[in-house]
């Protein structure tokens, strides 16, 4: 699975969505490590759109079984397959929630939950954070089931991709880096409550001095006879 060809990956996608339905992310998720720089939901939104390609080809040609995958991609969620179903006089099934994330992760979900944890941002002063996630543990569970049926070995944590998107989003609103070893903020988020956390992390600051006078002492200097209580001899000072 390592080196899959166009063909092999477009097969792939067309199984595991004649069995489960998904949305553009989890879809693309399953190939994250094939491909630079595009997101996961380009990747999953370029899978569907080659595969309705190939349906239309089929059902233009009567096949029952380009009806079929149209009416497939149209239950996950694909407009113009929908749409063409119509054109041709079928109706269009219901489209289905995400096998995966039941549709948790969304554009406009994203953005939402990214401009609520910016907005309270802007109330710290820092230079940069990261952001984590919280899943479900039935969402991690469907996600790595699939990936065994299959034997995909080229997908990623679904965690990566929630914690991408709206690291991505927070650094474009406020300027600031994301940093992975020791980020100054912490953002715990789980975008399937749509509640998040921020976790400031403690600075500490590293200094030395000099000593430049022998009567300066280095540890607390105490009256011998009260021991910093307070007494006649060092006039109830404690020194």
């Amino acid at each position: 699975m390592a080196f899959l060809g166009s063909s092999e990956i477009v097969d792939l996608a067309l199984k595991i969505l004649s069995k489960y339905p998904l949305c553009d992310y989890c879809l693309g998720r399953h190939f994250a490590s094939i491909g630079y720089g595009i997101s996961n939901k380009e990747r999953g939104r370029t899978l569907k759109t080659m595969l309705f390609m190939e349906a239309h080809r089929l059902a233009r040609d009567n096949l029952e079984e380009g009806v079929r995958r149209l009416r497939m991609l149209s239950t996950c969620g694909y407009n113009p397959a929908s749409k063409f179903l119509e054109k041709m006089g079928y109706n269009k099934p219901e489209s289905k929630p995400c096998y995966i994330c039941g549709d948790a992760l969304n554009p406009k979900r994203f953005i939402e939950i990214s401009s609520k944890i910016a907005e309270q941002l802007k109330e710290y002063e820092f230079r940069d954070f990261l952001v984590g996630a919280k899943v479900p543990v039935e969402v991690r569970e469907r996600e790595d089931a699939i990936y065994s049926e299959y034997m995909i070995t080229t997908g990623e944590d679904i965690k990566e991709d929630i914690t991408r998107e709206i690291g991505l989003l927070i650094q474009k609103e406020l300027g600031r880096d994301i940093e992975y070893k020791t980020p100054e903020i912490v953002i715990l988020v789980d975008i399937f409550s749509e509640v998040f956390e921020i976790q400031v992390n403690p600075l500490f600051i590293y200094g030395r001095y000099r000593k430049l006078r022998k009567d300066i002492p280095q540890t607390p200097w105490l009256c011998r006879e009260c021991w910093g209580r307070g007494c006649i001899k060092c006039n109830y000072s404690g020194r």
